[in-house]
């Protein structure tokens, strides 16, 4: 009993230090975003674009969680901003896919350096044996991400 105690306490350490970081790099690393003027839908679809690269309309209104219209309300307003562009799926006449255009490729870009730039920064105050640490720790966390994620893959069925 005292195991488990102990370990929902230190979980409740790491959530409240999670929060804390993450309220500090929202009142620190937002000021970038502001500038850009996009909504938050508009940045996370930036973002899929990113990582998935080209998708049919349909495919990224699933990824975001949203219908069709509000998607292609998204995808219009990007376009209007030169952000992404539609271009015809070359498999398929009727599908139109949509992909970032080099402007909001280096939107993104520029999004990713800040933040890798502000997360060594902040390593950097840190000492060797407490970077070490904290290494081995989030190579602990990102296998058992990856253990959950087999898991679910499996209880998801083919």
């Amino acid at each position: 009993m005292e195991q488990v105690d102990e370990q929902k306490r230190l979980i409740e350490r790491i959530e409240t230090a999670e929060q804390r970081m993450l309220r500090l790099a929202v009142r620190t690393r937002c000021a970038p975003l502001l500038t850009l003027d996009l909504t938050i839908q508009q940045l996370k679809t930036l973002h899929v674009l990113a990582q998935e690269g080209a998708l049919s309309g349909h495919e990224l209104a699933k990824v975001l969680g949203v219908g069709a219209a509000t998607a292609s309300g998204i995808i219009d307003r990007l376009v209007v901003r030169g952000l992404v562009q539609r271009t015809k799926d070359p498999h398929d006449r009727r599908v139109r896919r949509v992909a970032l255009t080099a402007d909001g490729q280096r939107i993104v870009e520029e999004l990713a350096s800040a933040s890798r730039e502000y997360r060594r920064r902040l390593l950097a105050r840190l000492d060797l044996d407490t970077l070490s640490q904290l290494a081995d720790a989030l190579e602990k966390l990102h296998a058992a991400a990856e253990d959950e994620a087999r898991e679910q893959d499996v209880a998801a069925g083919p």
